[in-house]
Formats: structure tokens, sequence, C-alpha cells
């Protein structure tokens, strides 16, 4: 993070800009990024072209193949127009890897928003007001983050209407929103304790010294001349958060919350496991999609972390 200039020009000049190109071309160069953003890209070329890709007729996950199980049961192994294999009721597992794909990353996406405009809302109004505003919203974050993240999902997912899926634009993607906010309102905490710590350093800086002299309101020094510096590392946080996110959307969907009717990689894993030694594929694709896209953000909210220090 770069050091503040006190400057008597005007309000636009009392922090110096952030060196975003610099920090870009470290990022870009990283080991790290090398490896986990051809695969985040390749991930997310499989979600958004999931229908193209597939080889379900009219691109329907749901679709089952009359050869799709023997006359024991047993889904197809993969082979014989069967890439990755047939699940439990013959549908086509590479297909519905591809939707699962489009699902838990929009899930995890959505909710990393969602969790990052709380956190550092929250980090920010507690850091710069202090006082009983601080000691509030600290309680509020310590008592929701003291709480066992799973059991307290499941539980807004339960609690949440579930007429919330009508509503746009969560219908036209076939989300569910209740997902969405249990996941976001679960994984906030984290983001608003590193917002709060920084504004709490920034605030007694020159720079904003000089903006209070000026007459300047706190909704504008805050958002013109704090905000911009706790950026990176709301970024960075938001990338290693995603991970997170899609851990637990798999968690959430493996238990049988969500949409029922929508493959995703959580629920692929709970249909394979009763058919885990005759069907080991149905399982571990899912696991390995899981594995990827949680080492892909992982590398690159590493990477972000060290191509964003002043120091190296």
């Amino acid at each position: 993070m770069t050091s503040p200039i006190v400057s008597p020009t005007g309000a636009g000049a009392f922090s110096r800009p952030l060196r975003t190109a610099g920090a870009f071309d470290r990022f870009i160069r990283h080991p790290l990024t090398r490896i986990g953003l051809p695969l985040l890209v390749l991930l997310i070329i499989f979600a958004v072209f999931a229908g193209p890709l597939s080889r379900a007729p009219q691109h329907d996950p749901k679709f089952i193949y009359p050869n799709g199980l023997d006359s024991l049961g047993v889904p197809h192994s993969p082979g014989a127009g069967y890439l990755l294999g047939a699940d439990t009721l013959g549908r086509d597992v590479w297909t519905r890897l591809l939707y699962g794909a489009r699902l838990s990353l929009s899930i995890a996406l959505c909710a990393m928003f969602t969790s990052t405009i709380i956190g550092t809302t929250v980090g920010l109004l507690a850091g710069y007001f202090g006082g009983s505003v601080d000691r509030t919203l600290t309680r509020v974050t310590e008592i929701i983050a003291s709480l066992p993240t799973i059991l307290l999902a499941i539980t807004l997912t339960r609690v949440l209407p579930e007429t919330w899926r009508e509503v746009w634009p969560f219908a036209a993607l076939n989300l569910d929103p209740r997902l969405v906010v249990a996941i976001g309102f679960v994984t906030w905490t984290g983001i608003s304790r590193a917002v709060r710590g920084q504004v709490l350093s920034l605030k007694e800086r020159e720079f904003i010294e000089a903006a209070r002299a000026l007459g300047q309101s706190n909704a504008r020094i805050l958002f013109r001349h704090i905000l911009p510096n706790v950026l990176p590392t709301v970024i960075t946080l938001a990338v290693l958060a995603t991970a997170t996110n899609i851990l637990l959307e798999a968690g959430l969907s493996y238990l049988g919350l969500g949409a029922p009717e929508t493959p995703s990689w959580g629920s692929m894993i709970a249909d394979g496991q009763p058919y885990f030694t005759t069907a080991p594929w149905i399982t571990l694709s899912a696991g390995a999609a899981i594995v990827l896209a949680v080492v892909a953000f992982n590398l690159l909210g590493n990477a972000l972390t060290e191509s964003l220090e002043t120091r190296r």
C-alpha cells in the first residue's frame, strides 16, 4: 500500500493513486498466477459453454439414456460415448459436471459479492466512527464468527422463504438465492475484521486530518480517501473467500439443500456415494472439479497477496 501525500491543491490530491499497474504486472508474472489463472479460465469456459460442450439431447443435464444402466442397474462406465460415465439414473456425468460448474461457480461468486459488500461496509463504519458504533458492530461480528459456519448456513437456508427462487434474476439463472444469502452471511466476518483494522490506522493519517480540516463529509472521506486504500486487501480476501464459498455450496448441496432439479458438484457426490465401490467415477469427477476450483482461487488469492505487498 502506498503512503499518502498531503497537498493543499485540492481534495483530489490527498492520497496517492494506487500503483495498480505495477501490482498487476507482478500478479501476471507470479508463478502461482500461471497455474491458477489457466485453471480458472478453463472452469469458466466449461461453465459458460456447458450447453455446446455437453452431449445430452437439447443440452438437458436431466436426460436419462436408455443404455445408461446395465441389466443389473450398474451405471455405464467411462468410454463408449460416455466421457466420464453415467450416474445412478443413467444420466451423463460429463454433462452434469459442466452444468454443475455453472451452478457452483455462480453461487460462489454471488455469495462472494454479498459477503464483500457486507464485510467492507461493516468494517468501514466500525473502524472510522469508533465508539459505540465500533463496539456494537464488533460484538455482532464476533457473535456471528463464533457460530458454527455450516450450521448457521443450514439454518438460514431452511428459514429463508422458498419463494425467493422465483425472484428475477435468480429464476432466470436457475439459482437458489437462499444459498447465496446464507453463504454470504456467514463469510463476511473475516473481511470486516481486516477492513476495520486498516481503517483504524488510516483514519489517523495526515491526509485524513487534512480532509476533515477542509470540511469534507464523513461519506466523502470514507469513499474517496479510505476505501481506495483498503481495496487491495478487500480484493485479495474476496478471491480467497470464493474458494471457501465453493466448499460451502458443495457441502450444502451434498446435504440436499438448494434446487434439487439442478445438478451441482455437491449433489453429484451425494448421489454417487452409495455406488462408490461399483461406480467411483461419479464421486471422483465431482470431487476433482471442487478441488480444482478451490485450488485455482487459492492460488490466485495468494498471488494477489504477494503482488500487492509494498516490499518484495
